[in-house]
């Protein structure tokens, strides 16, 4: 059960700031997405709904680049009940952020969020699975391991004990 009457606006001083004049014509929205953007940045939670091909994906991809913007935002939320509707979402997010960015003169590798897509991974699309926890998990566990073995051969030498031989326990 969803009580929206618990949801309330967030103070004056919380409130994101819309895009700049610059940024808006980049993300080239429609009255009526230039209203819920604002919306979604005076709340402290907000739900997008509406019919196929209303640009949801398009405004919440828009969202996510400007609030990715914000220094003081650390962590943003995307939840669905469908794998394909936060799919479409992070796919487009990830489009427009690496776009702008390359209008903007910048480094989209340096702009770009750090993202984790949660699920069963053979429901996430495929162009996301660099950013799926076990891709993550990977990655990490390697990284991990070849560092662990580096300093561990680092370290024999104050031990006294030869590599070959930590090289044959780690």
């Amino acid at each position: 059960y969803f009580d929206e009457t618990s949801l309330t606006t967030i103070e004056e001083s919380q409130a994101i700031a819309p895009p700049n004049p610059q940024v808006m014509q980049y993300y080239q929205l429609d009255e009526s997405k230039i209203e819920a953007l604002h919306q979604i940045l005076t709340q402290k939670v907000s739900v997008v709904m509406g019919p196929p091909g209303t640009g949801k994906t398009q405004l919440l991809a828009h969202t996510l680049d400007h609030l990715n913007r914000q220094p003081e935002i650390k962590r943003i939320l995307l939840v669905s009940q469908s794998n394909v509707a936060v799919d479409e979402v992070a796919s487009k997010a990830r489009h427009i952020i690496n776009e702008i960015a390359i209008a903007e003169n910048k480094d989209p590798a340096v702009v770009m969020p750090s993202m984790v897509r949660l699920g069963d991974k053979q429901k996430v699309n495929e162009s996301l699975h660099d950013i799926h926890v076990e891709a993550l998990l990977g990655q990490y566990r390697t990284r991990f391991y070849r560092e662990f073995e580096y300093r561990m051969l680092a370290f024999c030498g104050r031990l006294g004990v030869s590599q070959d031989f930590i090289l044959q326990i780690s």
